[in-house]
């Protein structure tokens, strides 16, 4: 579709023939968030009495400005004019270009532009010039204020018992009333070093 054609259905939505349903049916796919697409197709799926229109309006009425203007549109005033969909809209009639060579709008250009080049993301560079398995933090650098029993769980699962023992015997000084707790867990982890 070019431009001179939406600009004639814009001045007057009623001249819409059924085979043109489809061109501005795709304009709207195109351009979803459009209110004059919106508008368009919706009031063409209403002069043609189409089954279609129910779903769509339910959804095009939720994104359009006003809906007491869109229900003008539709129903009340045959003879809308391009100002008024324009002012429902938010959109000028005069901000599309008027010759059929050019794009219907502003960034269109700059998208192609950015399509045609086709930039590429680079992998992230290769992780051997750091060092693999060393700890990023020493064991005297690490604040008793992470100490909790999660932390303590997951060393027991990492088979680190020395670790989660002496977690849960920073825990037992720290939270005296767990004491027995703390107890049975320092305990456990007793038995698995013997163990193991």
């Amino acid at each position: 579709m070019t431009s001179k054609e939406l600009i004639k259905y814009l001045q007057n939505p009623q001249s819409i023939s059924q085979a043109d349903i489809y061109d501005v049916e795709q304009l709207y796919e195109q351009y979803p968030y459009c209110s004059s697409m919106a508008i368009l197709y919706l009031k063409a799926l209403a002069d043609r009495e189409d089954l279609k229109f129910n779903n769509k309006l339910k959804k095009i009425a939720l994104s359009v400005y006003s809906r007491e203007r869109l229900h003008d549109i539709i129903y009340l005033k045959p003879e809308v004019k391009h100002q008024e969909i324009s002012q429902t809209t938010g959109y000028r009639l005069e901000d599309i270009p008027a010759n059929e060579n050019t794009n219907l709008f502003k960034g269109q250009s700059l998208i192609d532009k950015f399509i045609e080049s086709n930039p590429k993301i680079g992998p992230i560079s290769s992780m051997s010039d750091s060092p693999k398995n060393e700890p990023i933090l020493e064991e005297e650098d690490i604040s008793e204020s992470i100490f909790t029993e999660s932390l303590a769980k997951i060393y027991i699962r990492q088979k680190q018992y020395d670790k989660a023992k002496r977690i849960f015997e920073k825990l037992n000084l720290k939270f005296p009333e767990k004491n027995r707790y703390f107890a049975d867990q320092i305990e456990k982890i007793d038995k698995l070093i013997t163990n193991n």
